[in-house]
């Protein structure tokens, strides 16, 4: 509307102002030559304006998603605030509205369009009536639950070499705070801000050249967030790593098999199985099932 506006006023100086220089005097009537160049102008920056993006549009409140929340996720069945419901990980719902004998009647209420045509294996967030939906390649989008309305979406650039096994996807995404954690699939752990979609800070977890690759939702246990790696296929050496969900820091890593537990056990080539061990140990867990 404020386009139409625009160039509806602009119009109308223009036709005022050239009617009033017929009767003016030749010196006025220089003027008359400038309109034209002052009409394009700004006829211009007001499509120019009404052409800009929206700017980034925040969600609406929801409360901080915190360490004690998340134990008690069972309390609040309406919400779903971790990649299994809960940290028992049985994924069972409470909600009893639907049941056997109104299955039946469920309906459409919206449809969200995931823009990208790739492989879909994400377990939406669900807090206080917000959506977080991560999508292929390592994106995600903040929607309203209950219109399916999008809030912001943020974008992550994957380079162009990158060594998968089977296919683009991304699994989901992890919640402390007002913070969103992300797995991506050239191996970096980024952190989001769940209210704006503004990147938080970003982390490389591994070398995604040496087939190191990451897809899975992260865990929240206190103020760490615990992550797995991906790339097995590729002979990779797995881990299980924690991160100070503030700064992004590396606090501790595990790695799937010791050093000492090698092929040395059963070849008797101590020098060649700690070489392979911790070279090629084995893919971890993608992500740590309970805690």
């Amino acid at each position: 509307m404020s386009r139409i506006y625009a160039i509806t006023a602009i119009c109308y100086l223009h036709s005022t102002l050239t009617a009033s220089l017929i009767t003016c005097s030749a010196g006025a009537r220089t003027l008359l030559c400038i309109l034209p160049f002052l009409f394009g102008t700004l006829t211009a920056r007001a499509q120019s304006a009404a052409e800009e993006p929206f700017a980034t549009v925040i969600t609406p409140d929801f409360g901080a998603v915190t360490w004690e929340r998340l134990v008690a996720a069972e309390s609040e069945p309406h919400n779903w605030l971790s990649y299994s419901g809960t940290h028992s990980s049985q994924r069972f719902s409470k909600l009893d509205v639907i049941d056997r004998y109104n299955v039946n009647q469920l309906e459409m209420k919206w449809a969200y369009q995931i823009p990208v045509i790739d492989r879909a294996e994400t377990v939406p967030l669900v807090v206080d009536g917000i959506m977080f939906i991560t999508e292929a390649p390592s994106n995600v989008v903040a929607v309203d639950a209950r219109t399916g309305r999008e809030y912001w979406r943020f974008d992550y650039q994957i380079p162009d070499d990158i060594r998968i096994c089977c296919g683009r996807n991304n699994r989901g995404v992890a919640l402390l705070g007002e913070t969103l954690f992300m797995s991506t699939l050239d191996a970096h752990l980024v952190a989001i801000d769940a209210r704006t979609g503004n990147l938080l800070w970003d982390v490389t977890v591994a070398d995604y050249k040496a087939g190191y690759s990451k897809t899975a939702a992260p865990l929240i246990v206190k103020d760490k967030v615990i992550t797995g790696i991906a790339g097995g296929e590729y002979g990779i050496r797995g881990f299980i790593d924690a991160y100070d969900a503030k700064t992004g820091e590396l606090a501790w890593r595990t790695y799937a098999i010791p050093v000492r537990v090698s092929l040395a056990m059963i070849t008797g080539q101590e020098t060649l199985g700690r070489l392979a061990a911790q070279q090629h140990g084995s893919q971890a867990l993608t992500m740590p099932i309970s805690t």
